[in-house]
């Protein structure tokens, strides 16, 4: 959650803090910008004393899907290998996101205008749907035996017999 913090008292109407929100949605924009840059994902994996995934610079990008469901609600999906590895990443996803804010939106008094508030990170188990999986499995199967039973079929030529020229 991104949360407005040292807000300076005015007089004057504020639009029962329109502005406040429209900023907050920009601010927020930013911190998911930072899940798909490869270097704060590598920021990321350092802290978390993790070796952060072999690949492309754009597979670095995609360790993480981000989602804003407001202008002040990010919601992070990430996959580990072990239960331990998730905890781990979860804790430094956080402490890097809040020293990242932390550095960037400063008022001239050198005060945080927002934070970055984290919830306790929910980590589960990925079981696959064997049910699903297995159903999906004969069907590609079944589709794949027809495709090579027919390729085998016209390379045959008629009477099963292989085409032959003297």
């Amino acid at each position: 959650a991104v949360n407005r913090v040292n807000k300076q008292t005015t007089q004057n109407f504020e639009y029962d803090g329109y502005y406040a929100i429209q900023a907050a949605d920009l601010f927020s924009q930013t911190v998911v910008s930072w899940f798909s840059t490869p270097s704060v994902v590598v920021e990321m994996y350092q802290k978390a004393s993790l070796t952060p995934p072999s690949g492309s610079i754009d597979s670095l990008g995609s360790r993480f899907r981000t989602r804003k469901y407001s202008s002040q609600n990010i919601v992070v999906r990430y996959s580990a290998s072990t239960h331990d590895e998730a905890d781990r990443l979860a804790k430094a996803i956080i402490n890097v996101t809040q020293e990242r804010a932390g550095l960037l939106n400063q008022s001239a008094e050198a005060k945080s205008l927002y934070n970055v508030a984290a919830s306790t990170p929910v980590i589960v188990l990925s079981q696959p749907n064997v049910a699903v999986n297995t159903v999906v499995g004969l069907i590609l199967g079944a589709i794949l035996t027809i495709f090579v039973t027919s390729g085998a079929a016209y390379f045959r030529g008629p009477n099963g017999a292989h085409a032959h020229r003297d």
